[in-house]
């Protein structure tokens, strides 16, 4: 005899067989699955990192942590919790120092059109 998929009780009815569920447990299936879909981030999201240049004095201001913010042009539809590797860039060239950093509030209130303010915090 066929069981739940859910709750391991035998299933009777045909329907429930081919669907590997009883009527009460398929419908808190449903709702378990759909929450995990739900909340669900793909690796993809979870591993979007922009890399950007930045000049030395804003470079030295995010690694004091004195500047959390950055304000940029949103040509790469940054969103909160993503990653940035702030790479420093000095006379046409990347010097070797990096930050990384997230992505913790955005606006573009009072901003160009197109720019955003970044609130970033800058990761161990």
């Amino acid at each position: 005899m066929e069981a739940c998929r859910r709750c391991g009780r035998p299933l009777k009815d045909e329907k429930s067989i081919a669907l590997g569920f009883g009527r009460t447990c398929r419908k808190k299936f449903e709702v378990e699955e759909a929450e995990f879909r739900r909340i669900q981030i793909t690796i993809d999201d979870a591993l979007r990192i922009h890399r950007l240049k930045i000049m030395p004095e804003y470079f030295k201001a995010v690694a004091s942590k004195a500047k959390r913010f950055e304000i940029r042009k949103n040509d790469r539809d940054y969103k909160i919790g993503d990653g940035l590797l702030l790479r420093e860039f000095k006379d046409d060239d990347y010097t070797g120092n990096e930050i990384n950093a997230v992505i913790t509030y955005m606006t573009d209130y009072e901003q160009k059109k197109g720019y955003v303010v970044m609130g970033i915090e800058v990761c161990a």
